[in-house]
């Protein structure tokens, strides 16, 4: 693309960012529709955006330093997915959030246990997210803290969550609603 004479790149180099979690950036773009994260109409709603840096554990950060500088250079938002709960500790969150402003990131965004609800009760997912949310606040008090990333909608789940305080424990909510509603009716949703 060319724009004033100047050679354009942009939606070239963002191509790998489209509403991809790291570890499936290669995959097509679907072309059909179905449910699951990466359909179709997943991908018209997000569109070039949101990305997701899956650790696996903490250290796992610095393999994915030169990715992450991209998406800092092409613009892109990101955030960063703590998969496991025993990683969700004061010092597995301070060893993202020191690699992160490292790379110039003053204010990241963590995403606290992939799909707690099909793991443990939501109390206990409470518990971690509170031990995890004051680590990192305490660490850099512009992170954004994102959760519960619930897996099917799960009102009730939900619902407990909200009771035991997770709320007050999050910048921004995530949920993974593959069924879209799931148990969920439009007035909840």
């Amino acid at each position: 693309v060319h724009a004033g004479g100047v050679e354009r790149h942009v939606i070239a180099a963002r191509a790998p960012f489209v509403g991809r979690t790291f570890v499936d950036a290669k995959l097509p773009i679907p072309t059909r529709e179905y449910t699951g994260w990466d359909d179709l109409r997943t991908h018209r709603m997000i569109g070039f955006g949101l990305h997701r840096f899956d650790l696996n554990t903490p250290q796992q950060i610095d393999e994915f330093a030169p990715d992450i500088a991209l998406a800092r250079q092409m613009k892109v938002p990101y955030f960063v997915l703590l998969i496991r709960a025993q990683d969700c500790t004061p010092g597995g969150v301070r060893y993202v959030i020191q690699k992160l402003k490292a790379l110039g990131d003053d204010a990241p965004r963590l995403e606290i246990v992939n799909e707690p609800n099909l793991k443990m009760r939501a109390s206990a997912y409470v518990k971690i997210l509170k031990i995890a949310r004051d680590a990192i606040k305490a660490e850099n008090p512009n992170a954004k803290v994102l959760g519960p990333a619930q897996c099917g909608a799960q009102l009730f789940w939900f619902e407990n969550f909200l009771h035991d305080g997770g709320g007050n424990l999050v910048n921004i909510v995530t949920v993974h609603s593959y069924e879209r509603y799931g148990s969920m009716d439009v007035y909840h949703w």
